[in-house]
């Protein structure tokens, strides 16, 4: 017997999608970037629930200053914090939920935002992407100033949330068709952009997937395991791999799987190595699924 060696996590891990210019402030601290460069979306305050955790967080969702590509295309930057103790997350007990549930729609073809960017610091964990052309129910003073413009009626106006409605019904049975399934869409979930002149909603996009489940795409599809005689970290760049060293590392001593301790001990001896992709498969997946 032999004692397991301890492999130190990194304190930070950073994914961005190749191609992008980003502050250099944000690299040194996508978090602090975040908190002292980003403007709250939602308007009020933080609500709990009775048990003390956390219902609402406006300051979840956070617009933040342009970035740009290598061509010197702008590109406006949404962040979203994400809450492990909440919705699907908190259910799976996986953090990233929210984007893989994102890589799904994109892969389906189907409206989601362009992921940008992840990052885990010690637990916490960060999403960014390109924001969705269009309205949300926040931008009360830009809609009121275009409803004036063409001289919408309260009528008119309560119209076009019903188109809006309808529109996401019929998104929800395409994402339904993918196994991405939601009981219920809210107006404030998604970005719709408007033909004010004609009066018409012309495209919905969600924006929010904390709260959707993700089911097998048909019944027949199954899950195939690695052969009992090969190790699964015999390929480093194996997603499988990958998310079964996700999976495990977050888990506390106690928790983690002896295949897994023995894992750790080989890589320790540098008779093993970690996943190659890491944090960037779940960008670089949905990278080239987006073409």
């Amino acid at each position: 017997m032999f004692e397991i060696p301890k492999v130190e996590k990194p304190k930070t891990k950073l994914s961005i999608e190749p191609g992008l210019v980003v502050p250099e402030a944000f690299r040194e601290s996508p978090w602090q970037y975040f908190e002292e460069h980003g403007l709250n979306i939602k308007p009020g305050e933080t609500e709990h629930k009775e048990d003390g955790s956390i219902k609402e967080d406006p300051t979840a969702v956070k617009c933040l200053p342009v970035w740009h590509d290598q061509e010197g295309n702008s590109i406006r930057v949404i962040a979203k914090k994400i809450n492990p103790a909440k919705g699907e997350a908190a259910k799976t007990g996986n953090p990233w939920h929210e984007t893989d549930v994102m890589m799904r729609v994109a892969e389906a073809g189907l409206p989601v935002a362009r992921l940008l960017a992840i990052t885990e610091d010690e637990g916490q964990y960060l999403f960014f992407t390109e924001r969705v052309a269009g309205f949300t129910v926040y931008d009360t003073a830009m809609l009121d100033e275009k409803f004036a413009a063409h001289d919408y009626t309260k009528e008119d106006v309560e119209e076009l949330k019903s188109q809006v409605q309808r529109e996401m019904e019929l998104l929800k049975n395409k994402l339904e068709a993918e196994g991405i399934v939601r009981e219920k869409w809210k107006i404030q979930d998604m970005i719709f952009e408007i033909d004010f002149a004609e009066r018409k909603v012309t495209k919905v996009t969600p924006v929010d997937w904390e709260r959707t489940k993700l089911l097998p795409k048909n019944k027949e599809e199954v899950v195939v395991a690695e052969p009992k005689t090969r190790p699964i970290w015999d390929a480093p760049d194996s997603p499988l791999f990958y998310d079964w060293y996700e999976g495990q590392r977050v888990l506390s001593d106690d928790k983690q799987s002896d295949a897994f301790r023995e894992f750790l001990a080989l890589v320790k001896l540098g008779q093993a190595e970690l996943p190659r992709h890491l944090a960037h498969y779940r960008v670089q997946k949905l990278r080239d699924r987006q073409g």
